[in-house]
């Protein structure tokens, strides 16, 4: 009973607040990135963020969902 309480909580809450976020922040450096001078891979540490925001926008969809 509790461990199928858990899986709910953990599915409503990856669902509802972990995914969206995940993907808005991923767009939101997009834009950013591409609309000033800062380019995406202009520099450095741009290009690092975003992989590393990519990496866990798929760990988010893929392993932090229960199922």
């Amino acid at each position: 009973m509790t461990v199928e309480a858990s899986v709910r909580a953990m599915k409503l809450f990856a669902d509802l607040l972990l995914l969206p976020v995940a993907f808005l922040t991923l767009l939101s450096g997009l834009v950013l990135a591409l609309g000033t001078s800062w380019g995406l891979a202009r520099h450095r540490w741009v290009w690092t963020k975003f992989w590393l925001t990519l990496a866990t926008t798929t760990a988010t969809a893929f392993a932090l969902r229960p199922g």
